[in-house]
């Protein structure tokens, strides 16, 4: 009997270290679940600024510098227009994806008044 009374604690303090272990492995682990998805929100995001501001460079090469919004499979891009002058002009990207989250991006660009570029 001597020698289980010895056993015990030292089997609780086992189990309850291999539980503390368990335990912070199931936090780790949901914190990176979060991490993949915020960070394929913020992918998303980015793919569409992109994508929208390479289709709004062709367009205004044959309509001009204005207004617009873009739609894309994955969300919508808005092109505002913040100010114009002869040679400069700054835009403002808001992509939202089909999930309502937003990005928003700005855009300066040096404009060739023969070409409009």
């Amino acid at each position: 009997m001597g020698e289980k009374g010895a056993i015990m604690p030292v089997m609780l303090m086992v189990c309850f270290l291999f539980s503390a272990l368990l335990l912070f492995q199931i936090t780790v682990y949901i914190n990176e679940k979060h991490n993949v998805t915020k960070e394929e929100q913020v992918l998303t995001l980015e793919w569409l600024l992109r994508n929208a501001e390479q289709e709004w460079v062709k367009q205004i090469e044959v309509t001009g510098i204005d207004e617009t919004t873009i739609t894309l499979p994955n969300g919508t891009v808005r092109f505002e227009l913040l100010s114009s002058n002869n040679n400069h002009v700054s835009v403002k990207i808001i992509a939202k994806d089909n999930n309502g989250k937003k990005r928003h991006d700005y855009l300066d660009m040096e404009v060739n008044n023969d070409t409009k570029e």
